[in-house]
C-alpha cells in the first residue's frame, strides 16, 4: 500500500489530479495481470463547492408567475424582471450562511485529514516493522488498517450528508423569504409575472420594470 500526503501549500485537486495522470502513464509499462486501485480518493469531497449551492439558489427563480389582484387585460398585462443572481449575491445573510458552511465543511475535513495523517504513519510503521513480526501478526494488522481506511471513507459520506443538511438549513429560509418579497412587491406594482434576468437572454427591459431595487429595500425592512 502507498500513502501519498499533500505538501503545504499545494492544491489538493491538482494533485489528485496529477498523481491519477502519472498512475495510467505507468500502468502502461506494469507486468501482464498488475493493476493499481485507489482505495482512497477524496477528490469527490474536495470537490462539493459552496458554489453550487448559490446556483441552485439562484436557479429556483428562473420564473416567479404572479397574479395580481385586480382584473388585468391581456392587453395591459405588465411584466417585471429582475436578476436573482445580482439579488441573492448582494445579500449579506447569504454570505453569512455561505461563511457557516465553510466553516462547517474546513471543520470536516480537518477532521479526515487528520485521520488519513494518522493511519498513514501507522502504514509506515508497520512496514518498518514487517520483517520483525511474524506474517500473521502482519496480516491481522494489515486487516485492522484497512478497517480503520473504512472508517475514515464512512466518516466522508456522513460529513457529505452532514453539510448538504447544514446547507438546506441555511439557505431554504432564505430562498422562501425572497421568493414572498418578490410575489409581495410583484402585486404591490401590479406585475403578472415577472422574469429572471439571469436566465436566457434580454435584449431590452425598460429600466422601470427593474424590481431589483424594491426588492432589496423590502428584505432590508423585513
Amino acid at each position: 500500500a502507498l500513502v501519498l500526503k499533500q505538501t503545504y501549500g499545494s492544491n489538493a485537486s491538482e494533485v489528485i489530479a496529477e498523481v491519477k495522470t502519472k498512475l495510467e502513464d505507468l500502468k502502461k509499462s506494469f507486468p501482464p495481470g498488475m493493476k493499481y486501485e485507489i482505495s482512497y480518493d477524496v477528490s469527490n469531497f474536495l470537490d462539493a463547492s459552496i458554489e453550487n449551492v448559490l446556483h441552485t439558489l439562484r436557479d429556483a427563480f428562473i420564473l416567479v408567475a404572479l397574479a395580481t389582484t385586480a382584473e388585468i387585460k391581456a392587453q395591459t398585462l405588465k411584466i417585471a424582471y429582475i436578476n436573482t443572481q445580482d439579488l441573492i449575491y448582494a445579500l449579506p445573510e447569504v454570505k453569512a450562511a455561505n461563511d457557516s458552511l465553510q466553516a462547517a465543511k474546513a471543520k470536516i475535513e480537518g477532521k479526515i485529514k487528520g485521520m488519513v495523517d494518522e493511519l498513514r504513519l501507522k502504514a509506515v510503521n508497520l512496514e518498518k516493522r514487517k520483517s520483525e513480526i511474524a506474517p500473521v501478526q502482519y496480516d491481522k494488522e494489515v486487516q485492522l488498517l484497512q478497517a480503520e481506511e473504512k472508517k475514515i471513507a464512512e466518516f466522508e459520506q456522513l460529513g457529505q450528508q452532514e453539510l448538504t443538511i447544514k446547507s438546506e438549513g441555511l439557505f431554504d429560509p432564505i430562498q422562501s423569504r425572497v421568493n414572498l418579497i418578490i410575489k409581495e412587491v410583484a402585486a404591490e406594482e401590479g406585475y403578472a409575472y415577472v422574469i429572471d434576468g439571469s436566465q436566457g437572454t434580454i435584449l431590452y427591459a425598460d429600466p422601470s420594470t427593474n424590481i431589483i431595487e424594491k426588492v432589496k429595500a423590502k428584505l432590508q425592512k423585513k
